[in-house]
């Protein structure tokens, strides 16, 4: 079991880690890595030795997916944790989220030693094992193809469809589920004679992933050609007011609860998620040769090269929207002339 000197300074890392910045659905993901971790020894935490801390490091990779919501685990612990979840057959955690559980352990274990409060930090030398995998190829990005077959579903038919309109802002613009999830209209802003969503943090229910995220991006020609300045000023406050605000997520569970159930009719795998609409457009981007610190500042990412991250200044809104014209997808090039012959066909038939 958890020592309750354990469940103590765990609370009071995390609290620090709130302090620092860490918003709080991540927070608790780390307790909760850092908890599963734990379960995998009977010792006293404060009483590992350098051998404990090798076997909960090697444990961790057998981990049994969905550890905590599973009640046929409740109570076990160690190596009886293990033989269930092996005599049970369930899947183990996937090696994306083992890493995460090591460097969470790590990140507790390191912060004790700096507090004195373990004499060793056995896990400063106990890093994620190295995978074939490149981390580019984890999580794939939607192929043209893909695109195309998504923009053929029924949402895509209704221009007040606000299902619509949050995945064709992934798809041309890069933006993150929430950053989408939580735009109002007052985000929607004219610079130097071009419309852009400006990405903050200014409302008390809207958050940013980090430092980079706030910015400015253009609004490419294919959206407006679509009517999404018009959907726009049919809103009063926020442009999605159909999805819930949630302490953890804020606006967008809903729309991975949505996703995730209507990917299944497209046939796509695991290694596909809301998410890959952000890692096709990058890959576009990459694909077309476009300047790396254009994309990350696109995208939110910081860029730490020298030249450009430190000295150089943005690039101006008609130049980048330029650029992001230029390469939009042609998927939705194509969805743009059907649009417009089919509005032009309304026209003549009246």
């Amino acid at each position: 079991m958890i020592n309750k000197n354990i469940d103590e300074y765990l609370d009071i890392f995390v609290a620090h880690k709130n302090f620092q910045g860490v918003n709080k659905k991540s927070a608790n993901s780390l307790e909760a890595a850092i908890r599963n971790a734990i379960r995998l020894s009977k010792k006293n935490f404060f009483l590992w030795n350098g051998k404990d801390c090798r076997e909960v490091y090697y444990a961790i990779y057998s981990l049994p997916r969905n550890l905590t919501k599973n009640k046929m685990f409740n109570g076990l612990n160690g190596k009886e944790l293990l033989k269930k979840a092996e005599l049970l057959g369930v899947d183990r955690i996937s090696v994306s989220t083992a890493e995460r559980y090591v460097r969470s352990i790590r990140n507790f274990s390191g912060w004790l030693h700096s507090q004195g409060l373990i004499k060793h930090d056995y896990f400063k030398e106990l890093k994620p094992k190295k995978i074939d995998v490149k981390d580019n190829a984890q999580r794939m990005p939607f192929s043209e193809k893909q695109i195309k077959k998504i923009l053929k579903s029924d949402i895509f038919e209704d221009n007040h469809n606000y299902l619509k309109w949050i995945v064709l802002i992934a798809i041309e613009m890069g933006m993150r589920q929430n950053e989408i999830s939580q735009l109002y209209r007052s985000n929607i802003v004219k610079n130097d004679g071009v419309w852009c969503i400006d990405v903050s943090r200014d409302g008390s229910d809207q958050r940013l992933k980090n430092k980079n995220a706030p910015r400015t991006i253009p609004i490419p020609k294919t959206l407006i050609k679509l009517g999404f300045i018009k959907y726009v000023e049919s809103c009063n406050e926020r442009l999605f007011p159909e999805l819930k605000y949630y302490e953890l997520d804020g606006y967008s569970r809903n729309v991975s609860k949505w996703f995730s159930g209507y990917k299944k009719q497209w046939d796509f795998g695991k290694d596909r998620d809301f998410h890959s609409f952000r890692h096709y457009f990058i890959d576009k981007m990459k694909q077309a040769k476009v300047e790396e610190f254009i994309t990350a500042e696109l995208v939110g990412h910081g860029y730490e090269k020298e030249t450009y991250g430190r000295y150089g200044g943005s690039m101006s809104v008609k130049t980048v929207k330029k650029i992001m014209d230029k390469h939009s997808s042609k998927s939705v090039k194509k969805m743009v002339t059907r649009y417009r012959l089919k509005k032009l066909t309304q026209i003549l038939s009246r």
